[in-house]
């Protein structure tokens, strides 16, 4: 995505995950009820970085909001919502 635009709700997408991470988060929390999961970007987007890609660089200071107004996306883009909290 361009320096500059934010992701749009069909921009975003966490359909990766479902075939593998978030089967493995419910089956911990089956076991567990207790267990806490903390989902964490391991980093921003490429097209909100200085490099312009996921390789080095670091977070524009002009894309704060953008990144955490993609961040707010993430539990909405689950496929059911808050499925994975533990409390």
């Amino acid at each position: 995505m361009p320096a500059g635009q934010t992701a749009g709700a069909g921009e975003l997408s966490v359909a990766h995950d479902n075939a593998y991470i978030l089967p493995i988060l419910k089956q911990a929390l089956s076991i567990n009820r207790a267990t806490t999961i903390m989902a964490t970007p391991w980093s921003p987007p490429g097209w909100i970085k200085s490099s312009g890609s996921m390789i080095g660089g670091s977070l524009n200071s002009s894309d704060y909001q953008v990144f955490a107004n993609y961040l707010v996306k993430f539990l909405p883009g689950l496929p059911e919502p808050r499925a994975c909290r533990s409390r």
